[in-house]
Parts: structure tokens; C-alpha cells; sequence
């Protein structure tokens, strides 16, 4: 299976007999793992891809920080 992956990746469409790609929406919400502070939300909304791994996102009571994927997942 070939997955061609996006800069918002929330839903997944088959393309192909065995090829997958991931659609964008924009500014999707995502959940996070660890806040950053006891003061901030625990969900922010991703700006824009910084690397293949991290994100630029702006958390509620926070502001804005880089996250790595493996900080946070999407919700639905």
C-alpha cells in the first residue's frame, strides 16, 4: 500500500487498487498529549508544517510553540 501523505492529514481516500491518500482540511484541531502549562487548553489548531515530523500550532491560554506528532493526535 502506497500512502502519499499531506500537510493536514484528518480523513483517508482510496485513490487506487492500492493507493491511499490522506486528505486536508485546514487548521484542524488536534488533542494534545501533555499541556504546556497547568494554565493552557489541552487542544490547539496546527498553522503549518515546520518539518516532516513538527508543527507550528497556536494553544488557547498559551500561544504558539512547535509540536512534534508524536505530541498530539487528531481528533475527529
Amino acid at each position: 500500500m502506497n500512502t502519499v501523505l499531506r500537510s493536514r492529514p484528518v480523513a483517508t481516500t482510496k485513490t487506487s487498487e492500492n493507493s491511499y491518500v490522506l486528505e486536508v482540511k485546514a487548521n484542524p484541531w488536534v488533542k494534545l498529549l501533555h499541556r504546556p502549562s497547568s494554565y493552557s487548553s489541552d487542544k490547539a489548531i496546527l498553522l503549518y508544517r515546520i518539518s516532516s515530523n513538527e508543527w507550528l500550532a497556536w494553544i488557547p491560554d498559551f500561544g504558539e510553540t512547535r509540536l512534534n506528532e508524536k505530541q498530539f493526535y487528531y481528533l475527529n
